[in-house]
């Protein structure tokens, strides 16, 4: 399969209110068999490596989260006290 062939989808159903996932990129394979996700079929390849997999997964198994979400800033005492901590170490550096 080529690299312009392989792709992941996933979608959920609402019949049943779980997700599926059909995966063809071997790396996203390995993720979702090591993520315990259940494996329904697979296909493979001559040398027994994967090379599509359908997965299905109960719906909490995904957070929709915003793209807006703002970072965390740590709080000024917090950095405060973390820069005290490098100069200390250069500090301890700089005079050995």
């Amino acid at each position: 399969m080529t690299t312009e062939e392989r792709e992941v989808h996933m979608w959920l159903d609402d019949t049943d209110r779980k997700w599926k996932v059909e995966a063809s990129i071997p790396r996203y394979i390995r993720k979702f068999r090591k993520m315990g996700w259940d494996v329904k079929r697979e296909e493979f390849d001559e040398c027994g490596e994967a090379v599509y997999a359908l997965f299905e997964a109960p719906e909490n198994m995904i957070t929709i989260r915003s793209t807006t979400a703002p970072k965390r800033k740590a709080p000024d005492a917090l950095r405060a006290a973390a820069a005290e901590r490098m100069k200390q170490m250069h500090k301890s550096i700089n005079s050995n």
